[in-house]
């Protein structure tokens, strides 16, 4: 219950630093705040999806790290940094996208900053490598 609500109290804030950093500007620039909820939708769901996912994938190998490691320390350690890295390997490309969306609007008023378009966008002029990095 309280990812999503953390995750749309902090976005405004999230984005003005994304755009703070690609613009080289100041964080309280006035450009960074004009559309502060722009990208709110991919955040909720990014959120959503990697909470999920990262407690699926500790509760799946949970097991295999006790079997192997015995229980303990060591097998908690090896489960949360491969369940984290692979919820992070798997929602890159998403997180890749939600970012790019984030400048659109500052850069072309004509361009479209919904996810389907951004993503599209990203694939046609990159290909796969937009979504790597």
């Amino acid at each position: 219950m309280l990812v999503p609500i953390q995750a749309g109290v902090f976005h405004p804030w999230d984005r003005a630093l994304y755009l703070a950093q690609t613009h080289s500007r100041s964080f309280l620039h006035p450009e960074n705040w004009l559309s502060p909820l722009q990208g709110m939708t991919q955040t909720l769901l990014l959120r959503v999806l990697s909470s999920s996912s990262f407690f699926m994938l500790e509760e799946s190998l949970t097991p295999i790290a006790e079997q192997k490691l015995g229980p303990g320390r060591w097998a908690d350690f090896l489960v949360g940094n491969l369940a984290g890295g692979i919820s992070a390997a798997a929602l890159n490309p998403i997180q890749a996208a939600r970012y790019k969306s984030f400048s659109l609007r500052s850069a072309d008023a004509n361009a479209r900053a919904d996810f389907v378009s951004t993503w599209k966008s990203m694939a046609s002029a990159g290909g796969a490598a937009p979504f790597l990095r």
